[in-house]
């Protein structure tokens, strides 16, 4: 993607940006078309010379592919231009044959196609001159489209001569081509050594291809906006050596080709009750405060304010609410809050007003890292032991032949030591063996259950 230039912005090499106001382009013609110059503005192959006789034009000037100069001798306009693949051109030019023998000397007009890199791509040529016709100039024309891969074209000509008996000459080149429409600005690409910082005001951009601006920190080299090309380069790169953190949320540091930030982890929203006590379910942080189950905006943990999105479920004005909530779970989708006395669950939703209490049971817990899911049903410590919800909740106490009755005084022996040392049961599934693993840390004979 490329961005809109940014005054102040670290740019690393290969970002690219186009200008606040777009640029505007004139339509180029081939530079020194009649070689009333030299052969100013022309890439010469050995062979071509430049000759002060008139051309066609009736101007002073033309090239010349000497005698003997060999056959597959390019003579190319240094103007590369933009074009878009697909474009089409017409070029010509007038070619002086000489007094050579037929097919001796030869030669073309014709369009050079080069790529992003300015690397030559294809030629495409025009018809060829290669007979005397009564020692006058000769009209060659080529009409090519740009080829795959094309990013720039300039026109010249393509031909040889082996004769020894005299030159061929060429002169008066032109096309028909236009810029790829206004609709197509030009792109910058940062092209310096390391990572930079743009200057505090926008550079004067430059109009022509290729052409560069020093901008702060930045060198932006000219392109065309004609297509897209990919050039595989690590996206960050860091120093050598390391960088000196900043310690102030905000301060930045660049190392290498990146910049960091200075960030917190840590929630500063003051709604956020920073509880030890929490779920995560409908998208939602549900964090026990108190007599209250405080939860943050849907799909995002820093934000407990948003209304309508964060809140609160007031925990303490329902039954069994009268103890600060203690542990908190899952069961098939609803969330169970426990405290001392009992345990009440809600429905909870994306949408805060969804939000209802669905039961409340005198079965209580307080030990929240003893809770864990086992398939379709919670399992919890309660103070006489090991106990489900879908036993408990359904028989509404705590005696009725659940799945931890069997092994109860173990753990309510085990549960009293965990408390006099200040420790607390952990539990967690092993989902391969189907088992419910409760540890109590501390207890002699490190007791564990499974």
């Amino acid at each position: 993607m490329t961005d809109t230039w940014l005054p102040g912005t670290t740019y690393a090499p290969g970002s690219t940006v186009v200008p606040t106001v777009r640029q505007v382009t004139a339509n180029p013609s081939p530079a020194n078309p009649d070689f009333a110059s030299g052969l100013n503005g022309w890439n010469a192959a050995p062979g071509w010379v430049w000759n002060h006789d008139t051309g066609p034009s009736g101007t002073p000037g033309k090239a010349d592919l000497s005698k003997y100069a060999g056959t597959g001798i390019s003579l190319v306009n240094t103007n590369q231009v933009p074009v878009t693949v697909g474009q089409s051109i017409t070029a010509t030019c007038q070619i002086l044959h000489g007094l050579a023998s037929d097919n001796d000397a030869t030669c073309c007009v014709s369009l050079f196609w080069y790529d992003s890199s300015k690397a030559l791509v294809s030629r495409s040529d025009g018809n060829v001159v290669a007979t005397q016709h009564g020692h006058t100039w000769e009209r060659s024309t080529v009409t090519a489209s740009a080829p795959s891969g094309a990013a720039f074209a300039a026109i010249g000509a393509y031909g040889k001569n082996v004769s020894g008996v005299s030159a061929l000459g060429v002169d008066s080149f032109s096309w028909n081509y236009t810029i790829p429409t206004a609709s197509t600005p030009l792109v910058f690409t940062a092209t310096q050594a390391a990572a930079g910082k743009s200057g505090a005001t926008e550079p004067n951009w430059p109009t022509t291809v290729g052409a560069t601006v020093t901008d702060g920190g930045v060198t932006w080299t000219a392109g065309a906006m004609t297509m897209v090309t990919w050039t595989a380069s690590p996206l960050m790169t860091s120093g050598s050596t390391q960088p000196t953190w900043p310690t102030t949320v905000g301060a930045t540091v660049t190392d290498g080709n990146i910049t960091w930030t200075c960030v917190t982890p840590k929630i500063t929203d003051s709604n956020c009750p920073q509880s030890k006590y929490v779920a995560i379910a409908a998208s939602k942080i549900y964090a026990a405060d108190n007599d209250v189950i405080r939860f943050s905006a849907t799909s995002d943990a820093t934000d407990w304010t948003s209304i309508a999105d964060a809140g609160f479920l007031p925990y303490g004005l329902q039954n069994y609410g009268n103890t600060p909530v203690q542990a908190l779970g899952l069961y098939r989708s609803n969330l169970v809050a426990f405290n001392s006395q009992g345990f009440q669950m809600w429905q909870v939703d994306e949408d805060p007003k969804n939000a209802a209490l669905l039961d409340a049971i005198p079965v209580g817990s307080v030990q929240h890292k003893a809770l864990s899911p086992i398939s379709n049903d919670l399992f919890f410590l309660s103070a006489l032991g090991v106990r489900s919800m879908g036993i408990s909740g359904g028989s509404g106490n705590l005696e009725s032949g659940d799945v931890g009755v069997p092994i109860d005084p173990l753990v309510q022996q085990a549960i009293a030591y965990a408390a006099n040392l200040g420790l607390s049961p952990i539990a967690t599934y092993y989902p391969a063996a189907g088992q419910y693993w409760l540890a109590f840390p501390g207890v002699p004979g490190d007791a564990d259950f499974f």
